[in-house]
């Protein structure tokens, strides 16, 4: 910008012009390139703009139906605002740095770190709306968000106000790619710069105190911190807790039992003559689903069934859970589950086994490959099986089991993995995200559908003449979430409506509506099975056999994907403890079941100590075993 202003100034026989920059320039007595990178700073209010939107609408999508924008939702956004706009601010100081030797080098930063925060706060308005959690590598990594071959796993849980703020942003962020290539930097002027230095500081001035009145627990500070920065941390700064990992010699064995008449009898075993072991795995459905109404067939089998409604998932993942089932193991506590990153890890399974005594073996799913199953059941089933269209043909899993079935009189050992309880329930995902009362009609609706055909399954067993031969064990993965504590889905917590799952083992040779309300876990099936089969356990087996009249003292159980947090259930007290955080939480679950009344404060501090270190006690042991196994060599 240059106008004449007043007279005829001259320098050196040159007229001198108002110039707002360059007299900027002098005031601040910098280096002439600066003006080069002044703009950047109202590109700044434009990121800051993008992520307050970003913030609206996660605040509003949070709202129960009916959904309705108002004064409080924005101020929600805006409490929120705060360390998105310290983000901004801090970009915008190092793109000034940076253009003291370079302003190419400047809009190179601008572009990148911009486009970052925009992308990662967009990618959070649908992360948050599935798991109110913002978006961590091991989230992104466990939500197959990273494999770019598969980018419809992202976009298909997005809404169309998802869809269109994502897309602003990556407009935005090539809008910013082009700046190294604008030449006349100084065309918006140094007034306007200043006023952009302004308006940038002043929401981080008044949103970052008034986000700490706000939310003033980790928790909450951790979910609202800045999408970018969350993200970043979470892949260069592992958690990492305040407890210390090491085996403590004075607590008790965490594997410890304790003596329990087992209500399924030693007579009835010998004297049914089990030939075929088949298990149906329920995706995402716990023990409190299965006890309702909606499944009146799988309530009719408990007349002929040995039932555990109080079994644990070792994690709410169904990764976790398939190894446990298998390889009758905790999984250790990580993100990583060993089906998907160590599908040859040398543990016998119970398939394996099962076909070592002559059975044949064969795995059923509507859908594996998302979790990378086969890798994992390559080699340790006979065939394996899996229907491409996993939504709208779980039936097929079904029809080909009992296809197999017919094609040999040969005794049997069969796993068949349902999905249509999986999120998002055979529904549209943009429709379910963020919609309880929508998901828990089509969970319902999934449990239903699941019920109908496993009575049908069990029905055609019996008029085949296969049912009295053969033990039908139903379980539960892990169970699902519908915002009781906060999240949807499963896997973030380890609260029970998530890890409480059933066991029911069917046979009317065997068992008369017995019921087992002791606490026990999935590592326990595979050896109970073998056990009724009349089929050696393999040495690396953790669970119990629980037609001994042994019981574990504790069920222990771990989340590891959003935050770190292990816990366990002893008589009628549960623990969670939050590792990176050192938070405990401790609930009665006579009085108290569903977890909402926590009494941690009550614990002396001796006794909170105690319960910390039996917790790491059993992560250290389940570390210690795993890697015994892992070094072992593989047997087939």
């Amino acid at each position: 910008i240059s106008a004449p202003v007043g007279g005829a100034n001259r320098e050196g026989g040159r007229k001198r012009s108002f110039d707002p920059c360059r007299d900027l320039r002098l005031m601040a007595r910098t280096d002439s390139r600066l003006s080069g990178t002044l703009p950047f700073l109202l590109y700044a209010l434009i990121v800051l703009g993008h992520l307050f939107l970003c913030r609206l609408i996660i605040a509003y999508q949070a709202q129960p139906p009916p959904e309705q924008l108002t004064a409080q939702t924005v101020l929600a956004a805006i409490g929120h605002l705060g360390s998105d706009a310290l983000a901004v601010s801090i970009v915008a100081l190092l793109t000034l740095a940076i253009a003291r030797g370079s302003a190419a080098a400047a809009a190179t930063f601008m572009a990148l770190a911009a486009g970052y925060l925009m992308l990662t706060g967009a990618i959070n308005v649908g992360v948050m709306r599935v798991y109110n959690q913002p978006a961590t590598i091991n989230l992104l990594s466990y939500g197959d968000f990273l494999n770019l071959s598969g980018l419809a796993s992202l976009t298909k849980y997005m809404t169309r106000a998802d869809r269109l703020v994502l897309g602003l942003a990556m407009v935005l962020t090539a809008s910013f790619a082009l700046l190294p290539a604008v030449r006349r930097w100084r065309s918006l002027g140094g007034p306007a710069v200043a006023w952009a230095v302004v308006l940038a500081a002043l929401p981080a001035l008044v949103a970052l105190p008034l986000h700490a009145l706000l939310y003033g627990d980790g928790d909450s500070r951790g979910r609202n911190a800045n999408a970018g920065w969350r993200l970043a941390m979470s892949a260069i700064a592992p958690p990492s807790g305040r407890a210390v990992q090491v085996s403590d010699p004075d607590l008790l064995d965490p594997f410890e039992t304790y003596a329990l008449k087992s209500v399924i009898s030693p007579p009835a075993i010998r004297e049914a003559h089990i030939r075929n072991v088949l298990v149906v795995v329920l995706e995402s459905v716990g023990t409190d689903y299965l006890d309702s109404a909606a499944a009146p067939n799988l309530n009719r089998l408990k007349a002929n069934a040995a039932y555990f409604p109080n079994t644990f998932a070792p994690m709410a993942s169904s990764p976790m859970s398939l190894f446990s089932l298998m390889a009758g193991m905790y999984p250790p506590v990580s993100p990583r589950a060993i089906p998907m990153v160590e599908p040859e890890f040398p543990a016998t399974t119970l398939l394996e086994s099962l076909g070592s005594s002559g059975r044949r073996t064969a795995v059923f799913s509507a859908n594996w490959g998302f979790m990378d199953f086969p890798r994992y059941l390559k080699g340790r089933a006979g065939h394996l099986e899996e229907i491409p269209d996993d939504r709208q043909c779980e039936d097929c899993s079904f029809a080909s089991l009992r296809h197999w079935i017919t094609q040999s009189g040969q005794p049997f050992a069969a796993l068949l993995w349902t999905y249509r309880t999986h999120y998002p329930y055979g529904a549209d995902p943009s429709r379910i995200a963020g919609n309880p009362k929508l998901a828990v009609s089509r969970y319902i609706a999934g449990i239903r559908e699941t019920d109908r055909q496993v009575g049908e399954l069990v029905a055609w067993l019996e008029q085949n003449g296969r049912l009295d031969d053969t033990l039908v064990v139903i379980v539960g993965d892990h169970g699902e979430a519908f915002l009781q504590h906060g999240t949807q889905s499963h896997g973030n917590d380890v609260y029970r409506e998530t890890v409480r799952v059933p066991l029911m083992l069917v046979n009317k040779r065997m068992f008369s509506g017995v019921v087992d309300p002791s606490p026990v876990r999935l590592i326990d099936v595979a050896p109970t099975l073998l056990s009724l089969a009349r089929v050696p356990a393999p040495e690396t087996f953790q669970g119990l056999d629980l037609t001994k009249p042994l019981r574990p003292r504790r069920v222990f159980f771990a989340a590891a994907w959003l935050h770190l947090v292990m816990g366990f259930q002893e008589g009628r007290m549960k623990y969670n403890y939050y590792y990176v955080t050192d938070q405990l939480q401790a609930f009665d679950i006579v009085r108290d079941p569903n977890e909402t009344v926590d009494i941690a404060d009550r614990l002396a501090p001796a006794e909170r100590a105690a319960v910390v270190h039996r917790i790491m006690n059993w992560k250290a042991a389940v570390d210690s075993k795993t890697e015994a196994v892992r070094s072992a060599p593989r047997r087939r």
